[in-house]
């Protein structure tokens, strides 16, 4: 959700990561903190299914010694399908993430 970069290792890296890495490894760095501050917020709607996208992320410097990062999402849909029997609509999702 809040990454600075995704780097791609090719070939074995059983030193670093271990045996299970012989054809390679993904290697996923998130984002760090910095002592300016930063909010940035990103919204999406689609209104056929109600879907709802919304990322905030604020950054900044508590101190003069210590930053701090909070990236926050939520995913909602209320669904792309009717069922005509009961009524229903679905999949219905609601999720939070809190990085």
């Amino acid at each position: 959700m809040d990454l600075e970069r995704v780097e791609l290792l090719k070939g074995p890296q059983a030193v670093l990561f271990g045996k299970n890495t012989a054809a390679g490894a993904i290697s996923v760095i998130s984002a760090k903190p910095i002592d300016e501050v930063m909010l940035s917020a990103d919204v999406l709607y689609e209104p056929n299914d109600g879907q709802q996208l919304v990322t905030i992320v604020a950054n900044g410097g508590i101190t003069e010694t210590i930053a701090a990062r909070l990236a926050v999402r939520r995913m909602a849909m209320d669904g792309w399908w009717d069922n005509n029997f009961d009524g229903s609509e679905g999949p219905d999702e609601d999720r939070k993430s809190v990085v």
